[in-house]
């Protein structure tokens, strides 16, 4: 009884690990293929654009806390030591030692120091959507590269099969020969042609070795780290935003359009805080300390008010302030600039999707027709009813037409990414 009982554990361990192993055989198969969503969260996380667009933000938001000291006194320490002799004098030699707190705190400046706070603030707004624009880069860079990588991988699977069928023309044109139906011509036609497949698949295979490396670069990594990507250049049935929708999307959150128009405010606060400079700045000191020539140091301490008046500083005021409103005008008209080439990026990749989508469905019949076409041609040498130039005129069509079936949907792929960056989708 004990035994039975042992070998049932023992049997149900087995059939336990072998349910686990499977299981996790399972989730490693589905996690060889990586999705277009996983590779562009992979290069938002390690393309070092991004790093170096966040660490301006960071430097960003230091200088709105620079700018905002100016609201806070500020305290100093002064330690001092003399020593003192003159030759003529009958006095011997002095020493003097002070100890002197010092503060010091702006009460008005009419609006400088508010204006630089804001235009500091602004300039940060600034740098956030810098950041996000770069995001918005290194996606679209990463989507290219993966769809890329996709034609390519197709490109090659398409011309592995056109080996595969010079091949086997090749190995009927032979047994043809043989048994005197068909002329040595064919053999030789063959020859060159499976040869010609044979050159266009190396090419394939370092095309998609190049596509692999871009893709990598594109994703901040050193390798892939799953053994495919999934597939995703088929498409069933277009979908395409309204155009004036995607304007009006682009408008209202492209991040470099929303970038320069921080950068609008940033300078128009900057100009009013120099403005401000030709008005005076009303600030408050105190003092307190101990100082004297001999201990024990003596007790002292001030408390008063400064008022600073610019009188005349060699026109330098006025060219900072004619130099900010010349900075004003110039991020204005930046700004009528990227609208227009916003506008007509959005056109270009809509025209450019819709371009595609029509090529789609025309590249997509070309196919089905060439490759019923080969499979005919295919039949009838077989059959000993043409010669090799109708099988071989029916092969090159067929490649050609799959190569623009692949290029069709990879045009497509890109055209939607374009528009994707062009409306300034965020990630």
């Amino acid at each position: 009884m004990f035994r039975r009982f042992l070998l049932l554990l023992f049997t149900t361990g087995i059939c336990f690990f072998i349910s686990a192993t499977a299981f996790a055989s399972g989730n490693l198969q589905a996690k060889e293929a990586m999705t277009i969503e996983e590779a562009i969260e992979i290069a938002l996380k390690n393309n070092p654009n991004i790093r170096v667009s966040s660490e301006a933000c960071i430097a960003g938001r230091a200088r709105i806390g620079q700018t905002e000291s100016a609201y806070y006194p500020y305290v100093n320490l002064q330690t001092s030591y003399s020593h003192s002799w003159q030759e003529a004098s009958q006095s011997s030699a002095r020493n003097y030692y002070g100890n002197t707190f010092q503060l010091s705190q702006l009460i008005f400046d009419f609006g400088r120091t508010p204006g630089l706070v804001r235009s500091a603030r602004e300039s940060y707004e600034s740098l956030k959507e810098s950041y996000q624009n770069s995001r918005q880069t290194v996606a679209l860079n990463a989507k290219v590269a993966y769809y890329d990588y996709l034609a390519y991988e197709r490109e090659l699977r398409l011309t592995e099969e056109i080996v595969r069928q010079r091949n086997e023309l090749l190995h009927q044109a032979e047994q043809f020969f043989k048994t005197g139906l068909k002329p040595r011509i064919d053999v030789t036609r063959a020859e060159a042609n499976l040869y010609d497949a044979k050159l266009s698949l190396i090419r394939a295979q370092n095309g998609l070795q190049i596509a692999k490396i871009n893709l990598v670069n594109a994703l901040g990594i050193e390798k892939l780290p799953w053994n495919m990507l999934r597939d995703v250049l088929e498409i069933k049935k277009p979908v395409i935003m309204n155009l004036e929708d995607a304007k009006s999307m682009a408008i209202m959150q492209r991040p470099d359009l929303l970038q320069n128009k921080a950068l609008e405010r940033e300078r128009e606060f900057s100009l009013k805080a120099t403005k401000a400079e030709y008005l005076p700045r009303l600030s408050g000191n105190a003092n307190y300390g101990w100082s004297s020539t001999d201990f024990p140091l003596q007790e002292e301490w001030t408390v008063g008010m400064q008022m600073a008046f610019p009188l005349f500083t060699g026109f330098e005021k006025r060219e900072k302030v004619r130099q900010e409103e010349a900075k004003l005008r110039q991020a204005k008209a930046s700004s009528d600039v990227i609208i227009q080439n916003t506008l007509a990026e959005v056109e270009q990749a809509y025209a450019d999707m819709n371009t595609a989508s029509e090529q789609i469905v025309a590249a997509r019949k070309g196919s089905q027709a060439s490759n019923e076409n080969l499979e005919l041609a295919t039949k009838r040498y077989q059959q000993g009813l043409n010669d090799i130039i109708e099988i071989t005129d029916a092969q090159v069509q067929y490649l050609t037409a799959e190569t623009k079936y692949i290029n069709s949907l990879y045009d497509y792929k890109i055209a939607e990414a374009m528009l994707e960056k062009a409306i300034g989708k965020s990630y």
